[in-house]
C-alpha cells in the first residue's frame, strides 16, 4: 500500500503504484480518513509535484478517491499518471470515488498528460471553494489513445459552486475532454 500525505511544512516528488485497498472507506473527517481510502493525498504545502519521472505512475484501484489536494494546500501540479487504469490505460481500475478531488485548495494544476478514467465517481472534482485551479489537457473518461471509452461512472469534470455543479461530459462516446 501506498499513501503519502503531504502537510503544510513539507514538499514533495513522489512516485506511486497501483494498489487494493482492503479497507472500508472512511468519511474524510481527519487525516486518518484520507490515508484509509485515499491513494494520494496533499493537506498543505506549496509547489508539490505527483508526475511521473519517466515512467508513467498508476493510481487506481484505491477505496476513496485517487488524489485529493485539500486544505491549504497550493500549486500542486499533476502530469503524466493514469488515475483510474491500469498501465497500459486500456482497463478500469478505478479508485472506489473521484479520480481527483480538489477540495477548499487553490492554485492547482491538473493537467499534462494524465489520464483519468473508470473510477467510481467524478473524473475531477473542484469543490469547497477551491479556486483558481486548472484542469487542463488530460484524457477523461476515455482509454490512453483517447479513441475508445473507459468511462467515469458520473460526471467528466464537476465544479460545485455554492449549491449548484457545473458539469462537462465524460467521455461516455470516447470523447476527449481537454477543460
Amino acid at each position: 500500500m501506498v499513501v503519502v500525505v503531504v502537510t503544510p511544512s513539507a514538499r514533495s516528488r513522489a512516485r506511486f503504484s497501483t494498489r487494493e485497498s482492503p479497507r472500508p472507506v472512511a468519511p474524510p473527517l481527519s487525516e486518518d480518513a484520507y490515508t484509509v481510502a485515499d491513494g494520494v493525498v496533499v493537506l498543505g504545502g506549496t509547489s508539490n509535484r505527483i508526475l511521473s519521472a519517466g515512467a508513467v505512475q498508476v493510481i487506481s484501484g484505491n477505496g476513496g478517491n485517487g488524489i485529493t489536494l485539500a486544505g491549504s494546500s497550493s500549486g500542486t501540479f499533476v502530469a503524466g499518471n493514469r488515475i483510474g487504469t491500469d498501465l497500459t490505460g486500456t482497463a478500469d481500475l478505478g479508485n472506489g470515488s473521484d479520480g481527483v478531488e480538489v477540495s477548499g485548495s487553490a492554485g492547482n494544476h491538473v493537467g499534462g498528460g494524465n489520464l483519468i478514467s473508470g473510477n467510481t465517481a467524478n473524473g475531477v472534482l473542484l469543490i469547497n471553494n477551491a479556486t483558481s485551479n486548472v484542469v487542463r489537457a488530460n484524457f477523461i473518461g476515455t482509454n490512453d489513445a483517447g479513441m475508445g471509452a473507459v468511462p467515469n461512472s458520473g460526471n467528466g469534470v464537476i465544479i460545485w459552486i455554492g449549491r449548484h455543479p457545473r458539469s462537462r461530459n465524460n467521455g461516455r462516446e470516447g470523447a476527449v475532454q481537454a477543460c
